[in-house]
């Protein structure tokens, strides 16, 4: 099979997105306690710089995955998973950050917001996304809003990137004629659930069990010290029907020529250049980058290899001023006349191609008179708001009472937070989340209101209200929590005992009782029903399959009782389909094998 990347010896991965971790409970660790955890950068993988907070959120999300699996598991074992294996879930998890970074991917904001609206939970009863609820959410997991966006968006650059694989795939007519062999050959297999307790009761946690796992896990238990905060937005309320005579309009347009003028722009075309491994050094890459500066094939987002040099060529062609280029090129580029210009970035080199250029110009005042008389309007009325606002902000007494005052004189309202971090801070406005974290210390030192200005003349006045100290939750408090973790960890020790009592009947032909159906399944079909089934598992004919299924709940037995070879042509639905699913698997391969090359590189020992 040819594929776009360069191909070793590829270990097979576990496909999986990362936002079923999205939404398992969160756990609060005592994370100071945790020595490896030191300031700045503590390592890198690949092109992403590995930080403490990063370290801690990895630490969190492991610890929540191995509790999850064994709620039950002792101290010590759980130490010693997390100082083996947190250094590898790092490196797969960041890997993929490296890649998007490596491939230049990005995710518009539009897309986050469709997977949010997928969750009804976070709609309303007109299908808007409700901040509140999404936030109300959050809040219950401790669960970061940051590290929720960035799950989201590293699931979609995750498939975007595994998507352009899958596409990139081609056959060989031998490979097609292999194939074909592989996939004409059938299973017929019986199959059948049971619950858990047919074999292996679930046992219901005694009061003392719960109190033993409470007093030797306290620390999951801290809740860190929480802050309440009331906030408002204020704006101009602009009438933009007033009557404004030309003569005034004139003179403002006259007043304010450079805010009409368009400046000179061009539209750009990036072709990425990136080294292999062997690459000796920039010089060469920039050489080759040259004799390749006119290539005009477009590869639609796939990745090629070219005498050795991975190339990328955008599809995208976008208009830019020397204000918002991009951060490789130079003024000296934009304003040169060269089709081509080379820029040197870290680790690849980049073709600027020009597809069209325009000049400055300045806009007419007949043709553009509504946008002047717009900002005329806005301008006017924000002279008068500005002082309003700064009268009232002066007499505001710092109280929740006078804050609502103050916000009704403006037409605003005052909305109050429940207790939060400073991660449910950046909630407040996500759009300003930089701005907030960097405030939030000022903010909760001050006696006074802090004013934030947002954009488009609108203002955010924030102002902590209460807070509470770092507690621990008292025993009554956590006692459901507890039973339902040890619940939780019986029905899967149950289910791992119940599977193996069901594979040992069914191998000595014990009576299960009937109610078996019986499936056709191709050995590389990974079949909806069947989704947990490996992909292209390979399984001969009296062997057993077993599985837990069902939130561990039930137990799924699998038999193949026979086997055949099934005619099928290439030009087939079923064949297209299992193409596919083989083109995925591949995809799968190769994407293990750019996510090792991610190199994971610590600092911490050094």
């Amino acid at each position: 099979m040819n594929k776009t990347l360069n191909s070793k010896q590829y270990v097979p991965i576990l496909v999986t997105g990362f936002l079923a971790v999205v939404f398992i409970a969160s756990m609060v660790l005592d994370l100071n306690s945790q020595t490896f955890l030191v300031k700045g950068k503590v390592a890198t993988v690949g092109r992403v710089p590995i930080t403490k907070d990063h370290l801690t959120y990895s630490y969190r999300k492991l610890a929540q995955i191995v509790m999850t699996q064994n709620p039950q598991i002792t101290p010590e074992s759980f130490n010693t998973i997390l100082e083996k294996d947190l250094w590898s879930f790092i490196q797969s998890r960041y890997a993929m950050t490296s890649l998007m970074k490596q491939f230049h991917y990005r995710v518009p904001k539009e897309e986050v917001k469709n997977i949010l609206k997928s969750t009804e939970s976070f709609l309303d009863e007109d299908g808007v996304i409700q901040e509140s609820k999404i936030k109300h959410y959050l809040s219950k997991m401790k669960y970061a809003f940051k590290d929720f966006y960035e799950d989201i968006e590293q699931q979609i650059l995750y498939d975007q990137l595994y998507q352009t694989l899958a596409d990139s795939t081609q056959w060989t007519q031998a490979e097609n004629e292999q194939f074909l062999k592989i996939a004409s050959n059938q299973k017929s297999v019986i199959y059948r659930t049971f619950k858990v307790n047919q074999f292996d009761p679930i046992s219901q946690p005694t009061h003392q069990a719960i109190q033993t796992f409470y007093s030797e896990n306290k620390t999951q238990f801290v809740i860190p010290e929480l802050y309440q905060f009331v906030h408002t937005k204020i704006k101009p309320k602009i009438n933009y029907k007033q009557t404004v005579s030309q003569k005034a309009l004139r003179e403002f347009y006259n007043q304010h020529l450079d805010q009409y003028q368009v400046p000179p722009k061009v539209k750009l075309r990036k072709l990425h250049v990136y080294p292999s491994k062997s690459q000796m050094n920039q010089h060469d890459l920039t050489a080759i980058a040259s004799t390749n500066q006119d290539i005009k094939n477009h590869l639609l987002e796939q990745i090629v290899s070219v005498n050795g040099r991975g190339f990328k060529l955008d599809t995208t062609q976008n208009w830019y001023t020397e204000h918002d280029l991009p951060y490789q090129m130079s003024i000296e580029q934009f304003n040169s006349h060269q089709k081509h210009t080379i820029a040197i970035a870290p680790e690849e080199v980049i073709i600027f191609e020009k597809i069209d250029e325009a000049s400055a110009f300045q806009q007419d005042f007949n043709q553009i008179q509504s946008k002047v008389r717009h900002d005329f309007l806005e301008t006017q009325e924000m002279v008068l708001f500005q002082e309003h606002f700064d009268h009232d902000f002066e007499q505001l007494q710092y109280d929740e009472i006078s804050m609502s005052q103050f916000a009704n004189a403006f037409h605003a309202s005052v909305t109050k937070t429940s207790f939060i971090d400073q991660n449910g801070f950046t909630l407040i406005d996500p759009s300003m989340k930089p701005k907030l974290d960097q405030l939030f210390m000022k903010v909760i030192q001050s006696d006074e209101p802090i004013v934030i200005p947002m954009g488009h003349n609108e203002m955010l006045i924030v102002k902590l209200n209460d807070k509470k100290s770092e507690h621990l939750l008292s025993f009554d408090e956590a006692k459901d929590k507890i039973r339902k973790q040890l619940i939780a960890s019986s029905r899967f020790n149950s289910a791992m005992m119940s599977a193996k009592i069901a594979k040992e009947k069914l191998v000595r032909k014990q009576p299960m009782g009937e109610h078996w159906q019986r499936k056709e399944i191709n050995v590389l079909d990974p079949i909806a029903s069947f989704e947990w089934l490996p992909l292209g598992l390979s399984l001969s004919k009296n062997e057993v399959f077993v599985s837990p299924t069902n939130e561990n709940k039930e137990i799924l037995v699998l038999q193949v009782v026979n086997e055949h070879q099934k005619t099928i042509s290439q030009h087939s639905s079923s064949f297209i389909h299992l193409a596919k699913t083989w083109s995925n698997y591949d995809a799968a391969k190769l994407l293990s094998n750019l996510v090792l090359e991610q190199k994971l590189t610590r600092y911490d020992q050094q």
